[in-house]
């Protein structure tokens, strides 16, 4: 979860626990009309939350829209609960945090929508005089700098977040998804489609003698290469991992099971066709109705993956006693 997300996910508490305070504080000194400020505010958060409800950003627009003229009637109202100058450039102190906190929801082009729109009522209702003009000129050049500050703090941290979460769940050597990946995108489709979810996992045969007769890089090659041609070769819906070593996974429908099968099979002979022939493929399959638990099911695949692998050594093993008795 990224940090503006994490701040969304606040909803309307930070806002009910400044309203909070505020009650508090002016119900300790018997502020009266300060409460009835407080009581008309909480009318607004209300309204604000029901719309909100109804409609995804509507009470939040809501809000921002009644903040302006509420800060205004407040200015004008004055009283013990306001601290600012009952003019234009005390109405515009005031909001310049909310003004800020507009980006949170909107970025900063609606720190300046807002902005422009509280400052055009702010301008009609409020009392100004042109000697404060350097004075509002700098209210307004601090609320856009705070504003774009926390924008691009938002949008900073929010881009780090995301990309450690993207090179968390990706394989550096092949660019797939790897093992955490894997479990997480599992557990996922378990829960909301396990009759439709099948696993299919492979190993790649040779890599151990590519890797003691021609070297790391050139096991590294391969496991690139197989990647990147298995990768193509699936279709939209199908994904492939990589678990580790020369372990690889497929994500697929069940009926898409033999499809999968062949598109292994053609990646594995294009890549012999590049320059490594010792390599091959043994792939192990499961069907997600065939197990009661997310994780039985690779295990399951694991389990034919090595049966597999024991057919092909005793093939290769009649092969070669076979060609011996020949030559004899």
């Amino acid at each position: 979860m990224t940090p503006r997300q994490r701040l969304l996910q606040l909803g309307w508490r930070p806002v009910w626990a400044l309203w909070m305070i505020s009650a508090t504080l002016h119900l300790t000194i018997r502020d009266f009309p300060g409460l009835m400020h407080d009581l008309i505010f909480a009318g607004i958060l209300f309204v604000g939350m029901l719309l909100e409800h109804w409609r995804r950003r509507w009470g939040v627009v809501f809000f921002y829209a009644a903040l302006a003229p509420f800060t205004i009637w407040l200015a004008r109202a004055g009283g013990p609960g306001w601290v600012f100058s009952p003019d234009l450039t005390g109405y515009l102190a005031a909001l310049a945090i909310p003004t800020a906190s507009v980006s949170i929801f909107f970025h900063f082009l609606g720190v300046l929508v807002f902005l422009l729109y509280a400052l055009t009522i702010g301008a009609l209702a409020l009392p100004f005089a042109w000697s404060q003009l350097a004075e509002l000129t700098w209210y307004v050049l601090l609320i856009l700098g705070l504003g774009w500050l926390f924008a691009w703090l938002l949008q900073e941290a929010d881009h780090t977040v995301q990309e450690l979460h993207r090179s968390a769940l990706l394989d550096p050597l092949t660019g797939l998804g790897n093992r955490r990946a894997f479990d997480l995108a599992l557990e996922e489709a378990w829960t909301t489609r396990r009759e439709a979810l099948a696993v299919a996992l492979l190993d790649l045969d040779g890599l151990k003698l590519i890797n003691d007769t021609r070297g790391h890089a050139a096991g590294d090659e391969l496991l690139r290469s197989f990647a990147t041609v298995l990768r193509t070769r699936l279709q939209q819906d199908e994904t492939a991992y990589r678990l580790g070593g020369d372990e690889y996974s497929v994500l697929c429908a069940p009926e898409r099971l033999e499809t999968v099968r062949r598109a292994i099979a053609t990646a594995v002979t294009e890549v012999q066709e590049a320059g490594f022939l010792e390599m091959d493929a043994s792939v192990g399959t499961a069907v997600g109705t065939e197990v009661d638990d997310p994780r039985a099911l690779p295990q399951l695949a694991d389990e034919r993956l090595y049966t597999e692998k024991r057919r092909k050594r005793a093939r290769r093993l009649r092969s070669t006693t076979l060609t011996a008795c020949i030559e004899q």
